[in-house]
């Protein structure tokens, strides 16, 4: 296993005692932003329904299973989606990664137990039907179904579908649910929105894990009083799969580029601006280090695909790898600005977790963008695969 470490660099610019953070980086941060965002006059009804459930098989279950092909922000893109399904077609939600990878191994739940033994509900509960709801992969046709339901319909014959209904799913569906003329209205009535749904859902469901806030910890202090740049570069699966391969970081000074047009449009002189960079690429992470010295701060610790890496790796590097993942992502979520890769959902999501929009800028390597205006809008995120 990779041995954490946390490679960070002091910025030598001096700070009034004034100047303060909008964003504390900070779980206190994250529960301030939900008690703001997120109206919970649905959460009480929702878990006496999910506890008479556990408790007793009363009512009906959505499972949602993880997709052996998708990653951390995949998953929880689907997972989240799938939450609102069983919201809405009031459904008791559970979740199950797959056996390579368990949503325990960095979360702990928080308003509902979504942890289940999957050959209790399989083999007392013969009714359980399998769908596929997957951009990439439809070969389902329960899944093109639900696809379309959740494009322009009502949900309505799921409802009614068999006792417990099985999904495996790495498409995030929340924006279409609110072009949806049939369910949008309802979940406005339940207090959310576009910018906020993802959050609500996540911060419902889950709890970073004491494994997660420790990684967290370590690299915490450097970051408060500051303002903070997030950007997140994913180099792609063949660097991610062989972290001795490295990346030519000239194809992504473009990243840094843009950071320096945010830190000279958005921040005040006086401030102190660090860059919080995340990678797949312990390599790329290095460089940037060197070009940066004084910028960039990131966390180092196990870095691994949450589902396809190698059959011979430990089981505790694998549990290392996705609790570095959730701690990046919750890093990031708490950045003042971001600049995400384009072609992933990983930066996204913590963009969604943030609870803020026009605050991003997507690129791709080498692709060079005015970042002193014009930020991404949040629409524009959700509609990117795999969606929000």
């Amino acid at each position: 296993m990779i041995s954490l470490s946390i490679i960070v660099v002091a910025v030598s610019m001096s700070i009034s005692a004034g100047t303060a953070l909008v964003r504390k980086y900070s779980r206190i941060a994250r529960d301030e932003e939900v008690t703001k965002h997120c109206h919970q006059e649905w959460h009480q009804d929702y878990v006496e329904m999910h506890n008479l459930y556990r408790k007793h098989g009363n009512g009906k279950a959505l499972i949602a299973v993880g997709n052996p092909h998708g990653g951390l922000s995949d998953a929880l893109a689907g997972a989240i989606t799938l939450f609102y399904v069983a919201l809405l077609t009031n459904r008791s939600f559970f979740l199950d990664l797959g056996p390579k990878s368990d949503y325990r191994w960095s979360f702990e739940y928080q308003h509902i137990n979504w942890t289940h033994d999957r050959g209790h509900y399989y083999s007392t509960k013969k009714s359980s039907l399998e769908y596929l709801l997957d951009y990439s992969f439809r070969t389902s046709p329960k899944g093109i179904s639900l696809i379309k339901a959740i494009r322009n319909g009502t949900l309505k014959y799921f409802e009614e579908d068999q006792n417990i209904v099985a999904i495996s799913s790495n498409t995030g569906m929340i924006s279409h649910m609110f072009e949806n003329t049939l369910l949008k209205d309802r979940l406005y009535k339940l207090g959310l929105c576009p910018l906020t749904a993802f959050g609500c859902a996540f911060n419902f469901l889950f709890r970073n894990n004491n494994a997660v806030m420790n990684k967290v910890s370590f690299i915490m202090h450097h970051l408060q009083n500051k303002r903070v740049i997030g950007i997140h570069i994913r180099t792609g699966d063949g660097y991610l799969f062989d972290q001795s391969l490295s990346p030519r970081l000239k194809d992504f000074n473009n990243f840094f580029s843009c950071a320096m047009q945010i830190e000279s449009s958005f921040m005040k002189a006086s401030e102190q601006v660090v860059w919080l960079l995340v990678s797949d690429s312990i390599q790329l992470k290095q460089a940037a280090m060197r070009a940066y010295p004084h910028k960039v701060v990131t966390l180092q610790g196990s870095l691994l695909h949450s589902t396809l890496y190698p059959e011979d790796t430990s089981e505790e590097t694998a549990k290392d790898a996705l609790v570095v993942a959730a701690a990046d992502m919750h890093l990031l979520s708490l950045s003042d600005y971001h600049v995400i890769t384009l072609k992933s959902g990983f930066g996204r999501l913590s963009v969604a977790l943030s609870f803020r929009e026009k605050t991003s800028f997507s690129l791709l390597p080498n692709q060079h963008r005015n970042c002193s205006q014009f930020p991404d809008e949040f629409s524009y995120l959700a509609s990117l695969s795999p969606g929000i």
